[in-house]
């Protein structure tokens, strides 16, 4: 079960990680509606983050947030992604 828990952590890693440097490399080139999807999905990868390192007894998503350089705009208000 841990083993499980620990690859599916870091399977949220690798998927916010490569949700984040494709919004980043996209911005400022982009269309709007390109760049909200990508801070869409980004916020989805961010959620799914947070909700898997709850599950491992990590509670604390102000680690996430410095360590990802999470966006303002890709936490949504609730904290949850703003297409939830």
């Amino acid at each position: 079960m841990i083993a499980e828990q620990a690859s599916a952590l870091g399977h949220s890693n690798r998927a916010a990680d490569a949700a984040l440097v494709k919004l980043t490399e996209r911005e400022g080139q982009g269309t709007e509606a390109e760049i909200e999807m990508l801070v869409d999905d980004a916020a989805e990868c961010e959620w799914a983050l947070f909700i898997q390192r709850e599950a491992c007894g990590m509670s604390n998503g102000r680690d996430v947030i410095k360590q990802y350089y999470i966006p303002g705009k890709i936490l949504a208000p609730g904290g949850r992604p703003a297409s939830w």
